[in-house]
């Protein structure tokens, strides 16, 4: 059990880190992607949120108009959030959002 569990993060991992890199290119449809899994009440899985936060940190510039729609959403999500891991990735997706705001040239 525990084996499988491992197994499923690490393509969660991967899943996330190669859509950070696909975002270089095609940053629209993947923000566009990760939106689709944002819907209040429903809550996002882990990896969509810590997706988010490193699309935040690696493209600051390109995520500028989607800070407000992501911040909103994460925010009205964040009272239904009881799991430890999952309010951590809420609010580490929503720290490396508002943490690359000030540092632009804006």
């Amino acid at each position: 059990m525990r084996e499988t569990q491992e197994a499923r993060n690490e393509v969660k991992v991967a899943a996330s880190n190669t859509l950070v890199t696909l975002a270089s290119c095609y940053f629209d449809h993947v923000m566009y992607e990760l939106h689709c899994h944002l819907k209040p009440p429903t809550l996002p899985e882990e990896f969509i949120l810590v997706t988010l936060g490193n699309l935040s940190s690696a493209y600051a510039r390109k995520c500028i108009p989607f800070v407000r729609v992501t911040l909103n959403t994460m925010f009205s999500m964040l009272e239904f959030v009881k799991d430890g891991r999952l309010r951590q990735a809420f609010c580490g997706g929503k720290c490396q959002h508002l943490r690359q705001v000030p540092q632009m040239d804006i």
